[in-house]
């Protein structure tokens, strides 16, 4: 689990902040693509909400040359995802490093 992930993605639609209690990176399997997931059967809902939320997630997505799946877009790496993550949050780019760097084995807060 990635605390910094999961505090953003709660922050990002507080209807689900209640509701969610794990989040984190992982590819697909058939192609390959970096995806959020969320756990505890809320992955469909969460990205419903989401997507009401912030209408311009596939514009956001599709710059980035993501995949847009119809639950939740795939990128060809993580940095892409954290990236298209935080300007669709309309957070500082820099965010996507810290998310990256916090999802990443043995970098866990203390």
């Amino acid at each position: 689990m990635d605390d910094l992930l999961l505090h953003t993605l709660k922050k990002a639609v507080p209807s689900y902040s209640s509701l969610i209690t794990n989040a984190w990176v992982t590819r697909e399997r058939l192609f390959g693509g970096y995806f959020i997931y969320i756990a505890g059967g809320f992955h469909v809902g969460f990205w419903k909400e989401f997507r009401r939320c912030y209408p311009k997630w596939r514009e956001h997505a599709l710059r980035l040359r993501g995949c847009v799946f119809p639950m939740c877009p795939t990128f060809n790496t993580e940095q892409q995802l954290m990236l298209w993550l935080c300007r669709t949050l309309s957070l500082p780019d820099g965010m996507a490093n810290l998310l990256v760097l916090s999802s990443r084995r043995g970098c866990r807060p203390r």
